[in-house]
């Protein structure tokens, strides 16, 4: 058996943001999804509280793509086993053995995912980043890339 691959992506906003979410103080902003994949980031420092982690670890793991995640599981596992079921309806009917399949699995609609557009976009000037942030954060806000603040 092959291995299958289905791609979900996650959305970016009108702007090419993405949402993220800091693992120390539970902070919400944007980065660009160019920034995040062009720079060579060692090391993410939290706009809002200044610390810094892997980048991965700001990854957000929104309600609506969990979902989706389980909708695509659920549609990749009903092929699967409706394939399954013809073949073996087509290959083991015989004198004293017959197979019908039942009716198939139906598929799940999948849903259209979109990014929210509720922050406000400020350019740092230290290292030309540019981030979104909820309006009473942006008072101190830390540089993505190297942390100044």
């Amino acid at each position: 058996m092959s291995d299958i691959k289905k791609k979900i992506e996650i959305p970016s906003d009108s702007d090419g943001f993405i949402t993220l979410e800091c693992p120390y103080c539970s902070s919400r902003f944007k980065l660009t999804v160019d920034f995040l994949e062009e720079r060579s980031i060692i090391d993410l420092f939290c706009p809002c509280c200044g610390l810094k982690h892997d980048p991965n670890n700001f990854l957000l793991m929104r309600e609506d793509v969990s979902e989706q995640v389980e909708i695509v599981a659920h549609n990749i596992v009903a092929d699967l086993l409706n394939q399954f079921s013809a073949n073996l309806q087509r290959n083991i009917n015989s004198k004293s053995v017959k197979f019908k399949a039942g009716s198939p699995i139906p598929s799940e609609a999948e849903k259209s995912l979109w990014e929210r557009e509720e922050m406000e976009d400020l350019t740092l000037k230290c290292c030309d980043v540019r981030v979104k942030v909820k309006y009473p954060q942006h008072d101190c806000i830390y540089c993505p890339e190297c942390g100044v603040n």
